[in-house]
């Protein structure tokens, strides 16, 4: 099916194109165009066949400048191939991060052009292009809010460890501590403390402060 374009009421101009490989030339179309940056938010862990072909794909927007940063579920941290191409992939001058909330796959072109698709893995998947308009605005706006609170894959600390500075806070949480309290007695702001509990929540793909003490004390991040 050829893509079909339609305008809304407010002026936005909407690109629509059905099926798997209609949907990869979009993104190969708007890749050649891209002259600054390209943000992808993935909310499923690819798998490492599609991962190797990204990589060789994404070889040509690099070599011409364009920033690449990807975002993927926080459940990629545990797979040795996605840290793999991760590793690969920052090599070549781009970065990948993980968060615990990834809420649609959708890739924003320069900041200006967001192209979403839905049913990805389905015979029904679509992909809509919006350019330049609220929409496209509000995509990479959702982008960038997520890509500040997510964390570097492969990163600094591995999943199968943690700081002494985490350790102590997540003690300090299974006594009930108040972050206030565990903040005065660092000498850091709440937010930090705060910040690093995302942080680690982000990294084990834990959605709550319960789920983060449980999956820490399975790992045995609160031992030695």
């Amino acid at each position: 099916m050829d893509p079909v374009l339609t305008t809304r009421g407010d002026g936005t101009e909407l690109t629509v194109v059905h099926g798997s490989e209609a949907i990869l030339r979009e993104i190969a179309r708007l890749s050649d165009e891209a002259t600054e940056t390209m943000d992808s938010l993935l909310p499923h862990v690819p798998t490492k066949e599609a991962l190797d072909v990204a990589l060789a794909k994404d070889t040509e927007p690099l070599r011409r400048g364009v920033r690449l940063r990807s975002i993927f579920p926080a459940a990629a941290r545990d797979l040795d191939y996605v840290r793999d191409y991760a590793a690969a992939f920052q090599g070549r001058g781009a970065s990948v991060r993980t968060s615990a909330v990834t809420p649609a796959r959708a890739i924003v072109f320069d900041q200006k052009v967001a192209f979403v698709i839905t049913g990805a893995r389905t015979p029904r998947a679509r992909g809509v292009t919006a350019r330049d308009s609220a929409f496209a605005d509000a995509i990479s706006g959702l982008f960038l809010v997520l890509w500040d609170g997510a964390v570097d894959l492969p990163g600094e600390t591995e999943t199968s460890s943690i700081s002494a500075v985490e350790r102590s806070i997540l003690r300090s949480m299974q006594l009930g501590v108040k972050d206030e309290a565990i903040a005065r007695s660092m000498d850091v702001s709440p937010r930090t403390v705060r910040r690093a509990i995302d942080a680690m929540a982000a990294r084990v793909g834990a959605e709550s402060r319960l789920a983060l003490g449980v999956e820490a004390a399975r790992r045995g991040w609160l031992d030695g």
